[in-house]
């Protein structure tokens, strides 16, 4: 799979201008400032919320305490407009991975902001797509991926979404630890770090200052197979 199928769906500028449209409104929310390892818990489905500063995670876990990570938020993207559109709120964990800012919109200021601006519909439903297509190449990736295949699949992702090019390779702009890679994944840290290691090994990857380095990008996507 060539990497430009992900670049079109998760085009930069596209996704900066969604954040700048987002980042804009937040100011006229209230903001709350967020400390590491916080869970965010919105009161109900009335209200959407903006990442101003930090970075948070969506997940899901089940009784046994095991995670499945969803979505990395950063500044300028959303939360709580799946819910409020649907009308209806679901049971998704979000957390702050580092110190971070949020601004809450409540139903009036978003009511408001509708009707004066009516394009903000637009954004949102972008928004909405957006961790749709996501979850879509997840479930590709969990039915038709091995574990290095699903691996490689993530790292390719990740490059599409927050990739540098830079001297023939790319930089993934988005430190993540083994744990985190292996819980946005579904498999084990052991499987990630003997995968790593293998890719490594190959000179297909390379890791510097907890950034993974795409090195032969022909090589990572031959063994991505959910396409």
């Amino acid at each position: 799979m060539e990497i430009f199928s992900y670049e079109s769906i998760f085009d930069k500028e596209k996704q900066n201008e969604l954040r700048n449209v987002f980042l804009a409104l937040a100011k006229k929310g209230k903001q709350i400032e967020v400390g590491k390892n916080c869970e965010i818990e919105l009161s109900n489905e009335s209200s959407i919320a903006i990442v101003v500063e930090g970075k948070l995670k969506q997940s899901l876990t089940n009784k046994e305490g095991l995670e499945k990570i969803l979505f990395y938020l950063q500044p300028g993207e959303i939360f709580g407009e799946v819910d409020y559109f649907g009308e209806t709120k679901f049971n998704t964990i979000t957390i702050a991975v580092v110190n971070s800012k949020i601004s809450i919109l409540e139903k009036k200021i978003i009511e408001e902001q509708l009707t004066a601006s009516p394009i903000l519909y637009r954004y949102f439903m972008k928004s909405i797509i957006r961790k749709l297509r996501i979850i879509e190449f997840q479930m590709l990736n969990m039915t038709f991926n091995d574990s290095i295949g699903r691996i490689s699949n993530t790292l390719l992702r990740l490059a599409a979404q927050q990739g540098i090019k830079k001297d023939g390779k790319v930089i993934i702009n988005f430190p993540l630890t083994q744990q985190e890679l292996a819980n946005i994944i579904g498999c084990s840290r052991i499987t990630v770090t003997r995968t790593f290691k293998d890719l490594i090994s190959k000179g297909i990857i390379s890791i510097k200052n907890k950034k993974i380095i795409i090195k032969n990008l022909k090589e990572l996507e031959k063994l991505d197979k959910s396409f």
